[in-house]
């Protein structure tokens, strides 16, 4: 009897070295440039299932013998992160605004208007 482990390379050798490409892919892309960064994600589902094994006796006959299968799934998932973005501001000198009913209302004004404003009060 063993312990179970990822340490065992009959049962996890599969997963380590899928582990292992998919950790050099994307650290070879964060190092060329080509992504910020990038993770690696593994996740082990474990289960049980019965199953059943004849044991030969004297003769053609047999014994069932029920046991605890272990039910090992994996999945291994990249991700690729990279980040792109602009900032600036619009121009919004000549407009006002004003909210009318539930909308947000833009008005472009002329100079002569503008003047005619004066100071606004919250």
């Amino acid at each position: 009897m063993e312990k179970l482990s990822l340490k065992n390379p009959e049962l996890f050798n599969d997963l380590i070295f899928g582990v292992d490409n998919h950790m050099s892919t994307v650290m070879g892309k964060v190092v060329r440039g080509d992504f910020e960064s990038g993770e690696v994600t593994v996740k082990i589902k474990l289960a049980c299932e019965y199953e059943e094994v004849k044991i030969p006796r004297a003769g053609s006959d047999f014994e069932i013998k029920k046991y605890k299968k272990p039910v090992i799934k994996y999945s291994i998932k990249s991700n690729l992160k990279q980040s792109f973005s602009n900032e600036n501001s619009v121009v919004t000198d000549n407009y006002m605004v004003d909210a009318k009913d539930n909308s947000v209302m833009l008005k472009r004004m002329d100079e002569d208007q503008l003047s005619m404003l004066g100071d606004i009060d919250d």
